[in-house]
């Protein structure tokens, strides 16, 4: 069983309430750097706070439980509207289509880049 985290902590208090409500709906999780951290707080980034961690296959029904207990999910991975539309349209391409958004990016900034070049070292030229 492959266990994924679901939301990240800063102290056993506050994850403790939402692991007994996940357990009590009958999903298995635990508090992974849970007593590294309640031994020695300095760690706290190093590991990257207390991780509470559910089964890949349950993961969507405990975000849902999360969600209606008053855990408020931060998406700091979510695209801005811009770059879901370039994903989109760039993913198909043939050679980088399956490159990082950030390679497909760059591949299609350098031509652009290179093209407003061109256009004002003309006009810097015909002054």
């Amino acid at each position: 069983m492959e266990f994924v985290t679901l939301a990240t902590f800063s102290s056993s208090f506050e994850a403790a309430p939402y692991k007994v409500n996940l357990e009590h709906q009958g999903i298995t999780c635990f508090l992974k750097d849970e007593h590294t951290m309640t031994m020695a707080r300095v760690y706290e980034h190093a590991v990257g706070g207390i991780k509470l961690q559910v089964p890949r296959e349950d993961f969507a029904r405990a975000k849902e439980i999360m969600t209606e207990a008053g855990y408020v999910f931060e998406n700091y991975f979510e695209l801005p509207p811009f770059w879901k539309w370039f994903d989109g349209m760039s993913k198909n391409l043939p050679l980088i289509g399956s490159q990082t958004i950030a390679i497909r990016a760059i591949f299609f900034l350098i031509p652009i880049a290179a093209v407003v070049l061109f256009l004002i070292f003309k006009y810097q030229t015909t002054r």
